[in-house]
C-alpha cells in the first residue's frame, strides 16, 4: 500500500439475504440463499483488520436470521474488529 491510499475505518458486510420481512425500500431482496462461511467471513475481518479497519458491520437481509451468528462475531471480533448491526 502506498502513502496515497487509504483505507476506511469501517466497512459493511453483508453475511445473509434472508430475511424475514419484506420491505418495499429493501436494498437486499432476498434473491440468492448463498452465504458466506463463518471461516470466510473470518478471513475477510483478518484481512481488513491486518489493513487499518477498525468495525465491520454485520448486514442483511436480516443477520439474526443466520444461527451461526454468535460464531460470526466471534470470529469478527478475533480478527482484531469491533462489529455493529445494521440493516
Amino acid at each position: 500500500m502506498t502513502s496515497r491510499e487509504t483505507i476506511p475505518s469501517s466497512l459493511c458486510l453483508r453475511i445473509t439475504r434472508r430475511c424475514n420481512a419484506a420491505c418495499a425500500f429493501c436494498q437486499a431482496p432476498p434473491t440468492s440463499r448463498e452465504e458466506l462461511s463463518v471461516a470466510d467471513i473470518g478471513e475477510l475481518a483478518a484481512f481488513f483488520g491486518g489493513r487499518g479497519v477498525h468495525t465491520m458491520k454485520l448486514s442483511g437481509g436480516e443477520p439474526t436470521m443466520r444461527r451461526d451468528l454468535p460464531d460470526i462475531i466471534r470470529v469478527v471480533a478475533s480478527g482484531g474488529l469491533t462489529q455493529a448491526s445494521a440493516r
